[in-house]
């Protein structure tokens, strides 16, 4: 243990005293995301669990603070002892909780992959629907035109060589236009 009056001691009870706080501020805003009656009921066990081990630690400093050899021995043997303890079994909540979690983002990470899967199936296939129909749209509308137009493409250009020769001997057939 570190002689209290030493700026060691101060920055270790700095650090202690900013490490709960900021342990409290996390998991109140874990705890405000929690969903599950599971997850709710773990963490008022570990709240009960973290307020004994508070307590402990609370008596720990306090003894260390009246800078005695006797209240240095008790400290030790409370941090060693007692506190330790409270702490594992304070851990096992979390860990719990963070399996519990784990589990969740699992199952949803899963539930994704499947809404994914289906969203690119549906896409592919409103994709090959819509590549169908603009060749359908396409095709009918080609004929269409060339209906309206009348004669055949081929047959058009033959012409225009005939007339690019000279030959004025057009013959056209019955349905031309």
């Amino acid at each position: 243990f570190t002689d209290v009056d030493s700026e060691r001691f101060k920055k270790l009870q700095k650090a202690y005293n900013d490490n709960l706080k900021q342990s409290r501020e996390r998991f109140a805003t874990f705890k405000s995301l929690m969903t599950t009656p599971e997850e709710k009921q773990f963490a008022a066990q570990y709240d009960q669990a973290v307020r004994k081990w508070e307590e402990t630690s609370a008596q720990v400093v306090q003894l260390r603070l009246a800078n005695t050899d006797e209240a240095k021995a008790e400290a030790m043997a409370l941090s060693m002892g007692q506190a330790d303890d409270q702490f594992e079994f304070m851990r096992e909540f979390i860990n719990k909780l963070t399996e519990l979690d784990l589990n969740y983002a699992e199952a949803r990470n899963a539930e994704s992959k499947a809404l994914y899967e289906k969203t690119v199936r549906i896409i592919g296939g409103l994709t090959g629907v819509m590549i169908l129909f603009a060749a359908v749209t396409g095709l009918v509308i080609t004929r269409w035109l060339l209906r309206r137009l009348g004669g055949e493409p081929e047959e058009i250009a033959a012409i225009a060589r005939q007339v690019a020769v000279g030959d004025l001997s057009l013959t056209f057939h019955d349905g031309a236009h």
